[in-house]
Formats: structure tokens, C-alpha cells, sequence
């Protein structure tokens, strides 16, 4: 995902394109978003679905 052509609910613009992936992790879950699964994907990489629950 190009984060910084992304808006993400309940965090502010990211205007980086990359981050760390623990850097990242840790934005996602001190906003409220929980990791949902993972599966592999094409070089070396791996998707990753989260969950965000608005009131």
C-alpha cells in the first residue's frame, strides 16, 4: 500500500510512502485496529487484512 496516497480512519495523513513495519503496526493498533489474517503474496511479501471499528 503507498501510504501516503491512503487515508486511514482515525490517523492523520501519512505523508511517507514506506514505513517500518513495526512503526506502522503500532500507528494501526494505537488507533483502534486489530489484525484480522495474513496470507503470502508475490515477493516475499505478505498481505495483511485489518479491522477497524467505528461507533
Amino acid at each position: 500500500m503507498t501510504l501516503d496516497k491512503h487515508k486511514l480512519d482515525g490517523i492523520p495523513q501519512i505523508t511517507a510512502k514506506i514505513l517500518p513495519v513495526a512503526e506502522f503496526e503500532m500507528l494501526l493498533m494505537q488507533e483502534g485496529y486489530q489484525r484480522a489474517g495474513s496470507a503470502p503474496a508475490q515477493g516475499k511479501r505478505i498481505k495483511v487484512w485489518w479491522n477497524h471499528l467505528t461507533q
